[in-house]
């Protein structure tokens, strides 16, 4: 596993695509709920593993997206504008 940019992971699959995670650090630390990772996720077409669906805080969730190498800058991108709208959804 790479470590990128403070919060993003990247692992490969094993049919050869790359994962791009933030490792479950986004809803560690910004006070999301289930509703609010749907919508972040929506946005920026990326998947979630959300552990249950409970409101307690914080979630145990990781938003991450999975790409063949083309489109690994835009994995990358997408998943730091997941963290900063996590950041805007709370102010």
């Amino acid at each position: 596993m790479l470590y990128i940019w403070k919060r993003l992971y990247t692992s490969k699959t094993p049919d050869g695509k790359i994962r791009v995670s933030d490792g479950g650090l986004i809803a560690m630390h910004e006070p999301l709920t289930p509703a609010d990772v749907y919508e972040i996720c929506d946005k920026n077409n990326l998947e979630y593993d959300l552990k249950d669906e409970s409101d307690d805080l914080p979630l145990d969730c990781e938003i991450y997206k999975i790409v063949d190498r083309l489109h690994f800058c835009d994995a990358v991108l997408a998943i730091m504008k997941a963290s900063m709208d996590a950041r805007d959804i709370w102010g």
